[in-house]
């Protein structure tokens, strides 16, 4: 009756059927690009996770080695600090600010003293230096804005640049320690992690009569480091150091602390 044929024909695949017969007619064309574009990719995805690991081991010894050239730069500016603060602890106007010289010599003292730790700040070092008696007591401080007339009378033997310096002392030497970072108590910026680098005092009799110690902000000793490396590196630098004391600590141990007088004072830097 010349009815519509309803459904797929022979003739014309369903589109179920469609793409498996057309793999089945294309089959050799397909093996002949498809197979060597997939074996294209895996290799350019093998190399490229090869140039990875290379680039990665480069950054890794690249890494290390600016860490190294740090180290040995650190290393280097402590131990500048150490002999200048070494140098500065045997200088005639320090002793005598330290031995309470009278009138017109204490000035000075203090202006002559005042020069070379300014000079010394100058080029890159400590930027405050503290006049520490034996008993671990405040005389005198530079510069004279550095911290408040509260500091007098507060006892600071329990300091690691106090007892490294005392144990120093002891052997008779003249050389500088390298002190714990401390928590600043009467900073201008108060609670300032700072370190520091100290030297036993002698009179001309060779008695031990104090200490002097120079101390700087703990982040700039990492803060102008430079490296004339030929590729920019981008990372960061850690800085691990020990902790000192703090007040807080001996009192909660209830360590009795001595007191301190602005009496033995000199006049300010």
């Amino acid at each position: 009756m010349g009815l519509p044929i309803c459904g797929p024909s022979r003739s014309q695949p369903s589109a179920r059927e469609y793409l498996p017969s057309f793999v089945r007619r294309n089959l050799r064309a397909l093996c002949a690009w498809v197979l060597p574009l997939f074996l294209f990719l895996g290799a350019s995805l093998y190399t490229t996770r090869i140039a990875v690991q290379h680039v990665e081991e480069w950054f890794r010894s690249a890494n290390g080695t600016a860490a190294q050239l740090q180290g040995q730069l650190l290393a280097s500016r402590f131990e500048t600090y150490r002999r200048e603060i070494s140098d500065l602890a045997q200088d005639p106007a320090v002793k005598r600010i330290l031995l309470g010289a009278p009138g017109d010599s204490m000035s000075e003292a203090l202006d002559a003293a005042g020069q070379k730790m300014s000079a010394l700040n100058w080029r890159g070092g400590p930027d405050q230096f503290y006049f520490i008696d034996t008993r671990g007591c405040f005389v005198s401080y530079w510069p004279s804005s550095a911290m408040s007339p509260d500091v007098y009378e507060s006892w600071y033997g329990f300091r690691s640049y106090f007892t490294c310096a005392e144990e120093l002392q002891r052997k008779h030497s003249r050389n500088a320690c390298v002190a714990r970072v401390f928590r600043s108590e009467y900073d201008w910026v108060p609670n300032t992690l700072r370190g520091a680098m100290a030297a036993p005092v002698y009179d001309e009799d060779d008695q031990w009569i104090g200490v002097l110690a120079g101390s700087w902000p703990i982040e700039r000793s990492l803060s102008d480091l430079s490296l004339a490396t030929p590729v920019a590196l981008r990372g960061t630098t850690s800085l691990l150091v020990a902790r000192d004391r703090e007040r807080a600590q001996l009192k909660t141990a209830n360590v009795q602390l001595p007191t301190c007088s602005r009496s033995r004072a000199a006049p300010q830097l």
